[in-house]
């Protein structure tokens, strides 16, 4: 997973993982700084070459995630943390490292889905119970039927916004 990138050849250097991690073989890689911009996904690719530029202007250290696509189509996100070395108060190379962590942005997005069906079940729930105890209601004489269809009614309109709102969440 080490990667180094040297300035002044605008070349990368890599070693076995790093041909692993990124889906490609060693003959399949030039070294060219514009081969692992080729296998950023279009959506990350700005925000990747704009965090690497400003490691590369010293302006702060590399430490970013973004998102690749392999030969095999492939689509991993890539985590990387690289800082720049000096020589002679000149940065001429890059040193990092670059890690696969798909896995753990499924289980933060499976995280957040659990936390959401917790909250729409509290949130359904509430109106649920109000609506059976409504149609309990109805039987008593004393209680308005006009009254308990309202309640009735509020509630399950709140329960159709709710499951709306649950249909236009996208890729959590």
């Amino acid at each position: 997973k080490d990667g180094n990138y040297r300035l002044a050849q605008a070349t990368l250097i890599w070693d076995d993982t790093m041909y692993k991690l990124y889906g490609i073989s060693p003959e399949q890689f030039s070294g060219a700084y514009d081969a692992w911009q080729k296998s950023l996904h279009p959506d990350d690719m700005q925000n990747a070459i704009h965090a690497l530029n400003l490691a590369l202007s010293g302006v702060k250290k590399l430490d970013t995630t973004f998102r690749i696509i392999t030969d095999i189509k492939e689509i991993k996100t890539i985590r990387v943390m690289a800082s720049p070395h000096m020589e002679n108060g000149t940065i001429t190379r890059m040193v990092g490292l670059n890690w696969d962590v798909t896995e753990l942005e499924k289980i933060e997005k499976l995280k957040i889905l659990l936390g959401l069906v917790v909250t729409m079940n509290h949130e359904i729930n509430n109106p649920l119970s109000v609506i059976i105890q409504a149609l309990n209601m109805m039987t008593d004489p004393k209680y308005s039927i006009n009254t308990l269809i309202a309640m009735a009614q509020e509630s399950a309109l709140r329960i159709k916004s709710l499951l709306l709102k649950l249909q236009s969440i996208e890729d959590v």
